[in-house]
């Protein structure tokens, strides 16, 4: 009988998708280009070009609600994934189970 070796580095089950450093780094991206905007928007304030200055802060609005969503999004999961774990054993209850084979 052979048993085939697991590496180190090999996981021994499927791992989950890791959902929150990919949503954080989104988050982050966007809030970069608001601030990239804004400077812009400040320039164009200094410019007195009211066209790009309304289109910045249009571009502003759009960027503030994608980070919206994707909060919301992730509060969404966060909740589902809570209500659907197993609830917690009672504190109170530990001990009481007896042993059959004791």
């Amino acid at each position: 009988m052979t048993i085939p070796s697991i590496s180190a580095n090999t996981p021994t089950r499927p791992l989950p998708p890791q959902q929150g450093t990919d949503t954080a780094s989104k988050i982050r991206s966007l809030e970069q280009k608001i601030q990239r905007l804004t400077t812009e928007k400040q320039k164009a304030m200094q410019r007195k070009d009211k066209e790009q200055k309304e289109m910045l802060e249009k571009q502003i609005e759009k960027l503030e609600k994608q980070i919206q969503q994707i909060k919301q999004q992730e509060n969404r999961q966060s909740s589902e994934t809570e209500s659907s774990a197993p609830p917690a054993e009672n504190p109170s209850a530990i001990g009481t189970h007896l042993d059959v084979y004791a």
